[in-house]
């Protein structure tokens, strides 16, 4: 009789050195998935901080520029002509 799906899941759902019903298979992480988890993530960070200070530097001058137009008084052009 050939087993059907749910019996094969069954089997496999159990670990095979202890006989524990649930047990996940886990791969070994190797040094190369070790390695390029970490050449990722110093390239992520290679990334982020620039575009972080470039953002920072950026909101500085825009606010710099709204609250000096905001809190400087300039005489109107008109009233100069007389």
């Amino acid at each position: 009789m050939k087993p059907t799906k749910t019996d094969e899941k069954v089997v496999n759902d159990v670990c095979p050195c202890c006989g524990v019903s649930g047990y996940t298979y886990a791969p070994r992480t190797t040094a190369k998935d070790v390695a390029i988890t970490i050449l990722c993530s110093i390239l992520l960070l290679a990334i982020a901080v620039p575009a972080a200070w470039a953002t920072e530097q950026w909101m500085e001058r825009e606010g710099q520029k709204i609250t000096h137009h905001r809190m400087l008084w300039h005489e109107p052009v008109e009233s100069w002509d007389q």
